[in-house]
């Protein structure tokens, strides 16, 4: 196929009369196409719990992010080794003074998922733009409604990483049909644009690259696989020149140990046995039957490719083979809900439209019969996904309470002792004037540690019972040099309960005798070696 019929096939590919016949019912139709993606991103508002999104305190992978938002510009490159530079960037970008709205960025990266997913889909090439329109709304109503997509409405990039690789995918597929250099080098450089912002975006770019190429390799346009193998090695040498510069230098053993079992691991036979009963357990996370999803997301590559979007479909298959590789590399965690969001948002989408394609092709064109299918189809989904609507799922971690508390009632003798897991909120919502530390640390997962100084203040290092007890001892000396007159605030939060009952060991080795002084699921609790104590 020449470079010519490709582009004339891109003119009316979805449907849409051109423009220079019908100008005016193309600028009605592009309004409609506004009003329908801005739809699906009110849509993403209502299903979002955005009432408790800005009421409720960070939880504790929340608390590090915000901590992140607020660190000095110099030291940003070195403490954020597993945060995307360009999201905490994002992140600061966010103006007042509210103390949860950051989480304002996440929310909005959200909303695009859903109008990225309608408008991918509608630029699709189906049978005529009716089919295209509506099969654009079921698409968008599967992504937006998976559980997946509901789930990131904390302070992370997830919501990020789906977007951006919707994004990508949907300037793939641009791309695979103007066969100008420009527009090839225009989707290289959203690539890399887009790699500082989403980690993951890297994965997506050789995914997309690979369709690209074996696109042009199967129209056996030879000019075209030049072209996409030099910008290829372009923009791949400019993401590898960033992970090298940025991401590398500060990565993190402890987290790789954190996500060990999410690995791949053992004999390629019980890799491929893991990650099959990890797919098969995906029910809860797209909301459909695993199998179903599977076999639609099949269908839908032949579909693609019979319509002439051999690069989406390359690209889907070949994004699913990276991450297994990096999951048996012990690079990235495999199927984790969280982060393999974008992963999982992207098969939604295409095993919808393999659904869909299946559903019209079974009510042969007939417009009302498809309006019905389209609209029973998003009810059904409604009603499956209906508890995880407006439901925030993240444990209620007080450390707002907690530092404000200590900081409203603490005097001059008293020490405070804080737990491994509260360090970042504590430090984060303390509301004095004294100087926050960023202490690298790379014994965490996050790299770094907070620090109150001037406040008399022990952090325990760890949940290791040994830690617990000779923290609260130094604390316990700390207080009887201080003239032992004072009071011992004790603040912890996201504590298991092995370290629950190391705290309960501890107390009574040293014959302390706690008292919770606030009502939260995690309380703070204030103790005095004198004897017992009524705040």
């Amino acid at each position: 196929m020449t470079s010519t019929t490709d582009r004339s096939a891109g003119v009316a590919f979805h449907g849409e009369p051109s423009i220079q016949r019908t100008g005016g019912l193309a600028r009605d139709g592009r309004y409609l196409e506004v009003a329908i993606a801005g739809a699906f991103a009110l849509a993403v508002l209502l299903l979002h719990p955005v009432g408790a999104m800005f009421a409720r305190p960070y939880w504790l992978d929340e608390a590090w992010v915000a901590d992140l938002a607020r660190a000095p510009l110099s030291r940003q490159m070195t403490l954020s080794s597993s945060t995307s530079i360009g999201w905490v960037l994002l992140l600061r970008l966010v103006p007042g003074h509210a103390a949860q709205r950051y989480r304002a960025v996440p929310l909005a990266f959200s909303a695009a998922t859903g109008s990225l997913a309608y408008v991918l889909v509608r630029r699709l090439n189906w049978r005529s733009t009716f089919e295209a329109r509506w099969a654009g709304v079921a698409c968008g109503a599967a992504v937006v409604l998976a559980p997946v997509s509901l789930l990131p409405s904390d302070l992370k990039q997830y919501s990020a990483d789906a977007a951006i690789s919707l994004l990508l995918l949907l300037l793939c597929s641009r791309t695979e049909r103007d066969d100008k250099r420009r527009s090839l080098i225009e989707f290289g450089a959203a690539t890399v644009l887009a790699t500082p912002f989403s980690t993951v975006a890297m994965f997506v770019a050789v995914a997309a690259f690979a369709g690209l190429l074996g696109s042009a390799a199967i129209r056996e346009n030879w000019r075209r696989v030049r072209d996409v193998l030099m910008c290829g090695a372009a923009s791949g040498a400019l993401i590898l020149t960033y992970f090298a510069a940025v991401v590398l230098p500060h990565d993190n053993q402890a987290l790789r140990e954190f996500w060990h079992a999410q690995y791949l691991t053992g004999s390629p036979v019980h890799m491929i046995s893991v990650a099959w009963h990890r797919i098969l357990n995906l029910q809860s996370s797209v909301g459909v039957p695993p199998l179903v999803m599977v076999f639609f997301f099949a269908f839908a590559l032949g579909v693609l490719c019979l319509r002439g979007h051999v690069a989406i479909a390359i690209s889907a298959v070949v994004l699913w083979a990276e991450m297994f590789l990096l999951g048996a590399a012990s690079r990235y965690p495999f199927l984790d809900i969280r982060t393999s969001t974008f992963l999982l948002t992207v098969s939604v989408l295409v095993a919808c439209v393999g659904f869909t394609w299946f559903v019209f092709s079974i009510v042969r064109r007939r417009r009302a019969l498809i309006v019905v299918a389209v609209l029973a189809s998003v009810a059904s989904l409604v009603f499956v996904v209906r508890h995880d609507i407006r439901n925030y799922r993240f444990s209620y971690e007080d450390t707002r309470g907690q530092a404000r508390y200590v900081a409203a009632h603490r005097q001059a003798h008293d020490v405070v002792v804080v737990n491994e897991g509260d360090n970042w909120g504590f430090a984060y919502y303390w509301p004095g004037q004294e100087r926050k530390s960023y202490v690298l640390n790379s014994a965490v997962t996050t790299g770094f540690v907070m620090r109150i100084e001037g406040i008399n203040a022990y952090y325990v290092p760890s949940r290791r019972a040994s830690d617990v007890l000779s923290t609260m001892r130094s604390a316990v000396s700390a207080w009887r040099a201080l003239g032992g007159d004072g009071r011992i605030w004790v603040a912890r939060s996201h504590a298991p309960r092995a370290e629950g009952k190391a705290w309960s060991e501890a107390f009574s080795a040293l014959n302390l005798q706690p008292v919770a002084v606030t009502s939260s699921p995690e309380p703070l609790i204030v103790v005095d070696p004198r004897g017992p104590l009524h705040p």
